[in-house]
């Protein structure tokens, strides 16, 4: 009959602690304090460019015959696609293969 009684306690003593922790992140995302996912600083536009023609990419496509295609180095071509992984295109995928024209 004790250890069940010592059980129950240490049930509800967790159970009280796990409340009590989702309080607190509810808390948090509510007031904005905890973004999940999301980055703490808005991203500065000096950093976004804007694209001259979008390709969409084709079966058998591949970054390097793209850049010859368009007649752009493999340097700019990753510029203007952050964080592109040219060994997990997919058709259907559509890339900046041409930086947009200074106004």
């Amino acid at each position: 009959m004790a250890s069940t009684h010592k059980l129950t306690m240490v049930s509800s003593r967790v159970l009280v602690a796990v409340l009590v922790l989702a309080l607190v992140l509810e808390s948090c995302v509510a007031q904005n304090r905890l973004r999940i996912g999301v980055p703490k600083t808005p991203p500065n536009k000096s950093h976004l460019m804007e694209c001259g023609f979008l390709y969409n990419v084709k079966s058998g496509d591949l970054c390097h015959n793209l850049i010859r295609k368009f007649n752009i180095t493999m340097a700019a071509f990753l510029t203007i696609n952050p964080n592109l992984d040219c060994q997990k295109l997919f058709v259907g995928q559509w890339l900046c293969v041409q930086e947009a024209k200074a106004k």
